[in-house]
């Protein structure tokens, strides 16, 4: 639940604390089985709530929403052979030889990417409508997740105070956690990791905001069950199909803030490959991106990442493959500009919202021009 209240001049201190004691103890009588709410202050200049440091909206001029609007998908884009030159690698490790793996092994034709609906995730849930229809569900879940990512129990931001941390979510930054908890486990002389089990009970709940929002706005339907934060994030994460820790969760800004633009601005591709790389011992995980869009009912370009589908399979060198080089968990950045035909922006819309791809496969960047509140990256 989200109460707004409007800082004014004339707003004493006193009435504003009073007023934030009784609406708590009003919203804890009254949802008991919310764990919480967040206060949302107003700028009284612009009437825009802020949430965590966010604006809910992107606001677009006139000339770049009509650009936006005249985006086309390109979803059946032709397949780019890399050796044809409009694209450099920026670093060594693209560069193969003749005895490097998966070297002209083609990318079979649809293949690239796949799009899921939050339906297929969680059936019967009606997610998807509830996702697409409701800013107040849409906004407070990425809000709780957030909050979980960094107060949540095996949080990536331990190190850091409470202050620290309120500090750190009001921020406009990429965040990190993990999708699935683990630990480390001693065993013997060596530790072992090990992933930590579903749990029934809720004292188990590794992410009790993000539980909250889902049952205070799925848990009116008693024919429904509604998933815990846990299970959310670990049902969309399975379509990772990693079968290795850790397992990374990853909220994206994009690049407007590398290249000096602001949230609105148009920016630049910026094409690379998170890795270059799958899984050892012959794994097949996938990037798996959730999109969250401005504004209800969405249906068009900006929310998902713009890919181009490779001829063959990209890998990084068998050298660097087989040393186990850290390099390989970095971006690998291209510079040039492919023909446009080879171009994806992937169409959001209610039922799809969510992307899979394998890093190999295709090269990706933050959208030209944005227009999401949120993605974020299962990986």
């Amino acid at each position: 639940m989200v109460i707004a209240l409007p800082l004014t001049s004339s707003t004493s201190r006193r009435r504003l604390v009073a007023t934030v004691i009784l609406l708590f103890f009003w919203v804890t009588v009254t949802f008991p089985s919310v764990e919480g709410f967040s206060v949302s202050v107003v700028n009284k200049a612009t009437g825009q709530s802020l949430q965590n440091g966010f604006i809910p909206s992107v606001v677009l001029d006139d000339d770049l929403r009509k650009e936006l609007n005249s985006q086309q998908p390109n979803e059946d884009a032709p397949p780019y052979n890399l050796h044809d030159g409009h694209l450099r690698p920026m670093t060594e490790l693209q560069q193969q030889g003749p005895n490097d793996p998966c070297v002209n092994k083609i990318v079979p034709p649809g293949n690239h990417f796949e799009i899921y609906s939050l339906d297929d995730v969680f059936p019967h849930t009606q997610m998807s409508h509830i996702f697409n229809t409701n800013t107040s569900f849409r906004n407070g879940l990425r809000d709780a997740i957030r909050h979980d990512m960094m107060f949540g129990e095996g949080s990536l931001y331990g190190s850091m105070n409470d202050e620290q941390k309120d500090a750190e979510l009001a921020l406009q930054k990429p965040m990190i956690g993990l999708w699935k908890e683990w630990r480390v486990a001693p065993i013997a002389d060596t530790t072992m990791l090990t992933v930590v089990e579903d749990q029934d009970d809720d004292n188990s709940i590794r992410m009790k905001a993000t539980t909250a929002i889902l049952r205070q706005h799925l848990g009116n339907n008693p024919f429904i069950e509604v998933p815990t934060g846990d299970e959310f994030m670990e049902r969309i994460g399975s379509l990772c199909n990693s079968t290795q820790a850790p397992f990374h969760w990853t909220e994206v800004v994009g690049v407007a803030a590398t290249q000096n633009r602001r949230m609105g601005d148009k920016t630049d591709h910026s094409w690379h490959q998170d890795y270059g790389c799958l899984e050892k011992n012959g794994g097949n995980n996938k990037h798996v991106f959730m999109g969250f869009p401005c504004q209800d009912n969405y249906h068009g370009t900006g929310v998902f990442p713009h890919l181009i589908p490779l001829k063959y399979e990209q890998w990084a060198t068998q050298k660097d493959v087989t040393a186990g080089n850290s390099n390989l968990q970095k971006p690998m950045f291209y510079e040039g500009h492919p023909p446009e035909k080879h171009i994806v922006r992937p169409w959001y819309a209610p039922g799809k919202e969510i992307i899979v791809f394998r890093d190999v496969d295709v090269l990706h960047s933050t959208p030209d021009i944005q227009f999401r509140s949120s993605i974020m990256r299962f990986g």
